[in-house]
């Protein structure tokens, strides 16, 4: 009986409950549940793509392992004086079952595609890390919430990481009174959470970012340790990333690191951490420290004994980005590689962060002047975005203008001059984020030029100027707004003012990238190739040129060509 094998716990029921292990894995594993979810998931797939199948059976059955040891541990190994503890973690696993059910009911019931976002929803609800906490850090048990409203809250959840936002958004108004209505602050911590996460998918960053800050201060107040640095976690990004206050969003990550190793939150927890840094400090431009933070990142959920995959493949996409930022952009173009296909496996080849990874390996192809291995990674993302985006999503509008440049260079910039134009007016329409749209009209200006709109290009390389002097987070030497009026007044004979634009773009670039860096590269390569139109005769002496010393550098073709005319100038100067 449960009382002689369980003495401590003092009841059939507990001792029930924690022998309830073999359920768990036939209920979640069995043909109703994960089975329905396999075949939808292979029948949207087809036969072609087994990947993400066996991903999600195999996350599944992790969660169940992981579960049961946790629990068996929580039941068997605990002593009666560690008894309030082990009822805590007990309450934890309880709470994390729960939510992984509702999951997959929602996977097998939805009516939505699911092929893109099973794997990476389950990989956001399965974690055990808050119930493995050391006792210091558990919350203690406290009474049961109306079993509706839990269910309410794991409905939200689940549908917020399926990437249903609008639903989760509707679903977050309506559970938000009630829970602020409860006499458990515990339950309300924890709903504010994802309501404010589905506030800050949908944009809404000012009100997502107030109500993370609450869930902060509520669960710091009812002990709930690793909620509060969750939440904590969520304002830096938030502040750091979408209201562009990088340097309080790095002060609140600091702090939420402090917390973490201060209440040994776990490894897990460390690692989307030092995630979260890397991608604010490749948003205010310090791309080497970035790029550092994401590869300690990547080392720490490698390390994990339960890696989450979908983290993982999306932490490499990142961090090949960063690398591109920090100029290592053959380093960059294997990162990508290695995560598209890791992408690819966990969600199919229309997986939108494949689309994500593919339009940024094409951004490095297109930068290297490999254009046609750009051309046909830009496709591959198109595709995929408007499947499964729409053709007015901004990350598809953002597509278009790049793919614009790169059809322009290949095939015919009088067409692709109409594309980037498209593109400009529906990002604007749209009210894309600034980041979308400045980066349409730099390749607008730029096609212009190239299919001989000089004044269209002056006027768009002007506008671009004049949002960026307006809000300078946006980055200047990103989109060289002055370097393409340079160009259009170099085409009209208009030779100092196109070097005095060219130099001060030069020198907005060389104050946010190190020597060496390709930008900077970049930007001395377009002075050289103004002056020799300008037919400057000090060109073979200027120490400007110096920044192009260094075989290493990855330039495009005709750069390399032109780096060694001038160095053949440079030694038959006296």
């Amino acid at each position: 009986g449960g009382v002689a094998v369980f003495p401590w716990l003092g009841s059939r029921r507990e001792a029930a409950q924690c022998a309830q292990a073999a359920q768990v894995a036939a209920v979640l594993q069995g043909p109703e549940l994960l089975g329905a979810v396999e075949r939808k998931l292979a029948a949207e797939l087809g036969a072609a793509e087994p990947g993400p199948v066996r991903e999600l059976r195999a996350s599944v059955g992790g969660f169940v392992s992981r579960w049961a040891a946790v629990r068996a541990s929580a039941c068997f190994g605990a002593t009666p004086q560690a008894r309030a503890t082990e009822a805590a973690r007990v309450a934890c696993l309880g709470r994390k079952l729960d939510q992984v059910t509702a999951l997959l009911t929602l996977l097998k019931d939805t009516s939505r595609p699911i092929a893109g976002s099973a794997v990476k929803a389950l990989g956001g609800v399965s974690s055990l890390e808050d119930c493995t906490l050391d006792a210091a850090a558990l919350p203690a048990v406290e009474a049961p919430v109306d079993p509706a409203l839990t269910r309410a809250l794991d409905a939200l959840t689940a549908t917020f990481e399926l990437g249903d936002y609008a639903e989760a958004q509707r679903l977050g108004h309506a559970l938000e009174p009630l829970a602020r209505a409860q006499p458990s602050k515990r339950f309300l911590a924890e709903s504010l959470v994802p309501i404010a996460r589905s506030r800050n998918a949908m944009g809404d960053n000012e009100a997502a970012r107030a109500l993370m800050f609450e869930a902060f201060e509520v669960s710091e107040a009812d002990g709930l340790k690793a909620n509060a640095a969750l939440a904590l976690l969520y304002v830096g990004a938030i502040t750091g990333l979408d209201l562009h206050r990088p340097e309080e969003g790095l002060a609140l990550i600091r702090v939420t690191e402090v917390n973490a190793r201060r209440d040994r939150l776990g490894e897990e927890l460390s690692a989307r951490l030092a995630e979260i840094r890397g991608r604010v400090l490749g948003g205010a431009g310090r791309f080497e420290e970035g790029a550092a933070a994401l590869t300690d990142a990547l080392a720490r959920y490698r390390a994990l004994p339960t890696a989450p995959a979908f983290a993982l493949a999306k932490t490499m996409s990142e961090l090949a980005s960063a690398q591109h930022e920090a100029g290592r952009r053959a380093a960059s173009l294997e990162l990508f590689s290695e995560s598209i296909a890791r992408l690819t496996e966990l969600g199919g080849s229309r997986h939108p962060q494949v689309a994500v990874a593919q339009t940024n390996q094409a951004n490095v192809l297109a930068s290297l002047g490999r254009d046609r291995e750009a051309l046909e990674s830009y496709q591959k993302a198109l595709t995929t975005q408007r499947e499964r985006l729409g053709d007015k999503a901004c990350n598809t509008l953002d597509t278009r203008a790049s793919l614009s440049l790169v059809q322009a260079r290949l095939v015919d910039p009088v067409a692709a001059l109409q594309e980037a134009r498209d593109a400009v007016a529906a990002e604007e329409n749209a009210q894309c984020p600034s980041a979308y749209f400045e980066s349409a009209l730099w390749h607008l200006a730029e096609v212009a030029r190239l299919a001989g709109q000089s004044d269209l290009s002056a006027a768009t390389a002007q506008r671009l100027l004049e949002r960026i002097t307006a809000d300078p987070s946006l980055g200047a030497f990103e989109f060289d707004p002055e370097l393409q009026l340079a160009r259009v007044e170099s085409a009209r004979g208009h030779h100092t003012e196109a070097l005095r634009l060219a130099a001060r773009q030069c020198e907005a670039t060389a104050a946010h990238v190190p020597r060496g860096h390709p930008a900077r590269i970049e930007c001395e390569l377009a002075r050289v190739r103004l002056r020799t139109a300008a037919s400057d005769p000090s060109l073979a002496t200027d120490p400007l040129l110096d920044a192009l010393a260094g075989d290493d550098r990855e330039l495009c073709p005709e750069d390399v060509a032109l780096r060694a005319s001038l160095r053949t100038a440079r030694q038959k100067t006296p």
